[in-house]
């Protein structure tokens, strides 16, 4: 006969086999065909110098400098579904109704203190139309202006993810599972859209406006493509009903180091002064340390993002290496700098007016369809 305690945990082990299995559903990305949605993208940077050092050749010291960087990019656009297949548009209009970079740099040392240096820049691509059409056949998106005419180099590095689809389980998941997202994957969410290009500013440090666009508190997707490390591990958190329809919490855990050399790049980029003086760069590396945690709310009735945000820590490592004619022979002049402060990413997603239609003919500067296929992804 059973005693008391061995039926009592037979009750147990019967009513935990009892529950039903947690619900499983996917989450995928399916807009209606023609739904026009607006989504924004801001990123913003709030970095503190944490230290500095010159060197010529073995003469290497720290320097008693403080300062920092602060930039927001806003970038804003109403997208139009025209085709979708395999979990990604297959055609798609894009229209850019911001798109904008505010940068403010304060320097000071022990024998002087600047001024803040404030820096506003629009991209040439606010007020632009793009379609972006998938080529099966080569495995990525061509994409032509539609609206008007416009420098069609810098579509090349320009993606069309800008739903956080990177984000998404391969398979069915249910409440409480968790999955990895490779750092390379995190491209799409971290340099939301590729490269957009920002104007010149005249008479500004060419330097900082390369750091910019390298990846120090600026342009995310140039850190990107070197050595990539980590990633995040995304967990669906719960399933809630709202007025917007089912949505999906997904909590991500981020932690990812980013290195890419740019010594090529800075090379060609070189400004007529440098030229002149014979300056030549032997090694220019930017290193990122990003970790921290975020939310993606997917709409499981609309089949696309209902936002996102994300805060990580972020430590900053550039070094610039060049040789200067004046130099010996084999003497190099270097000089690193050490940035830590946070990085705060969000998208908010909202219906989106109607956008303006071509005419039969199109409009004065449209591109055929056919030239969709030129400027793939790099």
């Amino acid at each position: 006969m059973m005693n008391q305690s061995t039926l009592l945990s037979l009750a147990a082990l019967l009513c935990v086999a009892a529950r039903p299995a947690a619900e499983s559903i996917e989450i995928t990305f399916a807009p209606k065909l023609g739904e026009r949605v607006e989504k924004t993208w801001t990123t913003e940077h709030e970095l503190r110098m944490t230290g500095m050092t010159r060197a010529h050749g073995e003469r290497r010291r720290p320097l008693p400098a403080r300062g920092s960087i602060d930039s927001t990019q806003i970038v804003a656009v109403v997208d139009e579904y025209q085709g979708l297949e395999a979990g990604r548009p297959t055609g798609l209009r894009r229209s850019f109704t911001r798109a904008r970079r505010l940068t403010e740099v304060a320097f000071s040392s022990e024998m002087a203190e600047d001024a803040p240096l404030r820096l506003r820049q629009k991209s040439p691509f606010r007020g632009a139309s793009v379609v972006f059409t998938w080529i099966p056949e080569e495995g990525e998106y061509g994409r032509y202006y539609d609206t008007r005419e416009e420098n069609e180099e810098l579509l090349a590095r320009v993606r069309e993810d800008l739903d956080a689809r990177a984000l998404l389980p391969a398979a069915a998941v249910a409440v409480g599972d968790t999955w990895e997202v490779a750092a390379a994957e995190l491209v799409d969410i971290l340099a939301h859209g590729g490269s957009y290009a920002f104007e010149a500013v005249e008479g500004r440090d060419p330097f900082l406006m390369r750091a910019l666009d390298s990846g120090v508190a600026g342009s995310m997707d140039r850190v990107f493509g070197g050595s990539q490390v980590g990633g995040a591990q995304v967990r669906l958190e719960s399933v809630e009903d709202s007025a917007e329809g089912r949505i999906a919490r997904l909590s991500m855990d981020v932690e990812l180091k980013l290195s890419r050399d740019h010594t090529d790049t800075i090379e060609e980029s070189k400004s007529t002064r440098e030229r002149a003086e014979g300056i030549d760069y032997e090694d220019v590396h930017v290193t990122l340390d990003l970790v921290g945690k975020g939310e993606l709310r997917w709409n499981l009735d609309r089949g696309a993002a209902q936002g996102l945000s994300l805060e990580l820590q972020e430590h900053v490592y550039a070094r610039v290496r060049h040789r200067a004619p004046s130099d010996d022979e084999g003497v190099f002049r270097e000089q690193d700098i050490t940035l830590d402060g946070t990085l705060t990413l969000s998208l908010s997603v909202a219906p989106g007016e109607p956008l303006p239609i071509a005419g039969p003919e199109g409009l004065p500067g449209a591109a055929a369809p056919e030239e969709a296929q030129e400027a793939g992804d790099n």
